[in-house]
Formats: structure tokens, sequence, C-alpha cells
């Protein structure tokens, strides 16, 4: 038995490309059917329009065509770079007056708040001040006078009048200690009438110059100074200045003048000045109309610590 004989190549080629086309063949098939259906459903749907370009030149021939009013929507035409600009810059200065609204306000509102504050920081102050001086004017030192009844040193004979002599104290009557302590007074008793004391320039002149040694001839004239001492609370001055003075006689008498000073704890300058007359034939003092008196210097300390002695301070 012979061998069968073994296929060619191009047999072989042609073999498999009509193993190909079966493959493929039905599906080739059924894609041109289904296009085709497609296409029908589309022209169903779909059907040609009609062709009347003839019949609409007809028309154009016979008559003029109706008028037909059209409106149509669109978006308004965009604006100019101008009218750009122009919207901008009014958007920009709109803006620029709000910012300038919203500083102008707030700067108000500082101010507002500034002053109300500097106000209550005032009336605090003042309030302060206030109670500050209030304590210093409670808690300072207060010296008083204190003068012995008339002593007499020389009787009455027909030509003089009797002379009394009057011891002369000054007292703490403060809560704190009174410093350079000074007590000044002509230790001659002034004579004159009574009429001289109602001259407030002469007493002026006599208490607030002479005693100080503001005069050329104040050193001339001898006067009891007690010689600066502190004052505790309550304490009187341990030696009292003796002051003469004589019963009056024809409206003519001894006037007793002179001043005291001193400095308080919280380094302040006071005085205290007197003028007393003897009026009566056993040596009874009364008060001048003026001349009697103290400061009221307020209660600040000064920038420059006081020293003694104190004379020359107002």
């Amino acid at each position: 038995m012979k061998p069968e004989k073994a296929p060619s190549l191009e047999a072989r080629k042609f073999s498999a490309l009509w193993g190909l086309l079966g493959i493929l063949g039905p599906f080739l098939v059924t894609s041109l059917l289904s296009k085709s259906k497609i296409s029908r459903q589309d022209s169903e749907r779909f059907p040609k329009a009609k062709d009347n370009t003839e019949q609409e030149r007809n028309v154009c021939k016979d008559e003029p065509p109706p008028f037909v009013r059209v409106t149509v929507d669109s978006m308004p035409p965009p604006d100019t770079p101008i009218e750009e600009r122009r919207a901008k810059e009014y958007k920009h200065d709109k803006r620029e007056q709000a910012l300038y609204r919203v500083h102008v306000g707030t700067l108000i509102a500082v101010m507002v708040y500034a002053a109300l504050t500097l106000g209550l920081w005032r009336t605090t102050q003042g309030q302060l001040d206030v109670s500050r001086e209030h304590f210093r004017v409670d808690e300072r030192a207060w010296i008083g006078l204190e003068i012995s009844r008339p002593i007499l040193r020389i009787p009455a004979d027909k030509n003089f009048p009797p002379g009394f002599t009057y011891e002369l104290n000054a007292r703490n009557t403060g809560k704190t200690v009174a410093r350079c302590v000074e007590i000044r007074a002509p230790k001659a008793a002034a004579l004159g009438s009574f009429a001289t004391v109602e001259n407030n320039v002469w007493v002026d002149n006599l208490q607030d110059k002479f005693l100080l040694g503001k005069f050329k001839n104040s050193a001339d004239i001898p006067i009891n100074r007690l010689v600066p001492t502190a004052l505790a609370p309550g304490q009187a001055t341990p030696i009292p200045i003796t002051l003469a003075g004589q019963a009056p006689k024809n409206n003519f008498g001894s006037i007793l003048v002179g001043r005291i000073d001193y400095i308080d704890e919280f380094m302040v300058r006071h005085w205290v000045k007197f003028c007393y007359l003897v009026e009566g034939p056993n040596g009874q003092l009364g008060y001048c109309k003026y001349g009697n008196g103290e400061d009221d210097n307020p209660e600040k300390p000064p920038a420059i610590q006081p020293s003694c002695p104190v004379g020359g301070a107002e």
C-alpha cells in the first residue's frame, strides 16, 4: 500500500483561507443585515423632504412674500474696552469709598474711646489728689498757740499804767511730728493807738517782713526767737517766750505781734500769725482786727525739701 502524498503548501493555504471565511462569514452577514435594518428604520422615522425649489421660485415671481416678525433671543453685546474700564473703575471707587468709611468710623471710635479714657483718668486722678490731700490734712501736724494769763510785772503809778508779762507756748495738736518749729515776736511790745491795728498793712509789714529780717534795720531791733525744735503730737514747746505789755491809757496800748513757722511730716511749710491788744486795766488781751490766722498752703510736697531755719517761708 502506497503512502498518501502530503498536501502541498498552496493547498494548505487555501484550506486555511476557507476555514477563516467559514468562521468570519456568519459575523459579516449578520453585520450587513443589521446595518440594512437600521437604515430602513431611519428612513421610516425621518422621511426625506420634498424638493419645493421650483414651487418657491414660482411663488416669488407671482407675489411678494408676507411680512414675518421674528423675535430672536440673544445675549447682550459685549462691553467695549472703555465700558469695561469704567465698570472696573466704578467698582474700585465703590470699594475705596467703603474702606474710607470704615477707616473714618474706626478713627472716630478710637478718638471717642481715647477721650472717654482720658476723662476717666483725669477724674480718677482728681479724686486721688483730693483723697491724698484730705489724708495729709487729717494726718499732718497742727500748731496751736497757748498764751498765759497776764502776770503783773510793774504796778501802776501816777504817770504810767501797770505793766504785765505773758508767756507764750506753741503746741502740736496734730497727729504727726512738727519739725523746725520757730516762734518770733518783738521783745518789747509795740505801743500805738488802737487805730494802728486797724491798718492791715502795718500788721503785715511787722509780721511778714520785720520778723523775718527783710527790713534793713530788722537786726537792730531785738526779737524773741525760739530755737528750732521738733514737737511730737500733743507736745508743747519746753521753754515759753515771754512777751511784755502794759494796760491801755488814752486809747494807747501795747500790741503783741508774732508768728510761728514749722514744717509738717510731709515736708510742707506752714505758719501761724497772732496779734493781741492789751485792752483791760488788768492786762486782759483782745484780738486785733488783722494779723490772726494761719496759712492755706496746699498739701503738696515741694520739689526741694525744706530745711531749718524756716525764716522767709510763706
